[in-house]
């Protein structure tokens, strides 16, 4: 799959959630106010781009999977609660749970990541590149836990009604989604490093 479509599945839904949260705000309907509809277009969205994702490579990634899988739920006890608090601590819950997971999976001494997408890997890496690369996700996981909190309880604290939470929320979850898919990015350092090396050496011994 092309790698600007598989981005645009994978962020696509949050960036419609919060554009049509933001065009929306303060319309009541038959089906709900402005923010219970964007959340309804968000669940759609998201259930669209992970089928979508299997169809066109019969697997789905593992992250927007998990995503998905937890997001869907905590969407629908939010529209049947009217608590916005549900879909806002979601994030929570999914970084501090693949981060208690992958730190299980490595003081049992076995590599969750490795396991994950070794097998695509176009050659073998030693042990501690992809301990080094889980760890670093661990770390990306707690630090995206913690800014979702800090977050959570600043709209919290904001004197706006609880139909009108998800607008703010989702503008400002929108930049710490993109920041941990960065930070993701350098967490993958080590694994280029490690090829890196292994190209030059390579190139060494075709000129030998």
């Amino acid at each position: 799959m092309n790698p600007l479509l598989k981005f645009a599945l994978e962020l696509g839904p949050i960036i419609i959630w919060v554009v049509l949260g933001r065009l929306i705000k303060g319309v009541e309907t038959d089906f709900g106010n402005g923010q219970a509809i964007a959340l309804v277009a968000l669940l759609v969205m998201t259930t669209i781009s992970v089928t979508w994702l299997w169809l066109a490579e019969r697997k789905v990634p593992w992250l927007p999977l998990v995503s998905a899988l937890v997001l869907i739920p905590m969407g629908v006890l939010s529209l049947v609660t009217g608590n916005p608090n549900f879909v806002m601590i979601k994030p929570t819950i999914m970084w501090l749970g693949l981060a208690g997971v992958f730190a299980g999976f490595l003081l049992a001494g076995r590599n969750l990541f490795k396991l994950l997408i070794g097998e695509r890997m176009p050659t073998e890496l030693p042990d501690q590149v992809w301990n080094s690369m889980a760890w670093g996700y661990i770390t990306i996981f707690l630090v995206g836990a913690v800014a979702n909190e800090s977050l959570r309880f600043f709209i919290n604290r904001m004197e706006i009604p609880a139909e009108e939470m998800l607008v703010p929320y989702g503008q400002y979850k929108l930049f710490i989604v993109i920041g941990v898919m960065v930070l993701s990015l350098v967490a993958l350092l080590p694994m280029g490093r490690h090829l890196a090396a292994m190209e030059a050496e390579d190139g060494d011994e075709e000129v030998s």
